[in-house]
């Protein structure tokens, strides 16, 4: 397992030294190995990516709305920040939302009154379609 430093993964997401402790001491992100007697408090790659997911949403969310969020997802049986993407979005009203896609097109509205679960239909592949189709004709620049 890959394990890196507090002062590391600090340094690597931006968050100041005293807030990734913070986070660590109310539970946001679990340690590895716990700093006792001079050893360091170390962090998994998964906890890594959790700050890192923490520190972005926090760019963009309250602390309030944050933790609102998590206990949504926890209490829906999700591991809240080791898998999937998250997107904020704002309303007309200027109100924002976060949604978090997991795998097969699923995707949790949290911070909305009623949080729940969407479906995603999504429309990647419409390039790769378009490409593979070849043409009936092909007209020079020219051609009039």
């Amino acid at each position: 397992m890959e394990l890196y430093s507090t002062q590391q993964v600090a340094e690597q997401t931006g968050v100041h030294y005293r807030t990734l402790m913070r986070w660590i001491e109310q539970g946001l992100v679990e340690p590895a190995v716990r700093g006792r007697r001079g050893r360091q408090t170390l962090l998994s790659k998964k906890a890594f990516r959790e700050v890192a997911v923490l520190a972005k949403l926090r760019e963009l969310l309250s602390l309030q709305q944050l933790r609102q969020a998590l206990d949504a997802l926890r209490a829906q049986g999700h591991n809240p920040l080791s898998t999937g993407d998250f997107a904020v979005v704002r309303d007309l009203r200027g109100e924002r939302s976060l949604l978090k896609v997991c795998e097969r097109g699923e995707v949790i509205e949290l911070l909305a009154k009623h949080p729940g679960q969407l479906r995603l239909f999504p429309v990647f592949d419409i390039e790769a379609q378009i490409t593979d189709t070849p043409p009936v004709e092909t007209l020079s620049p020219h051609a009039d």
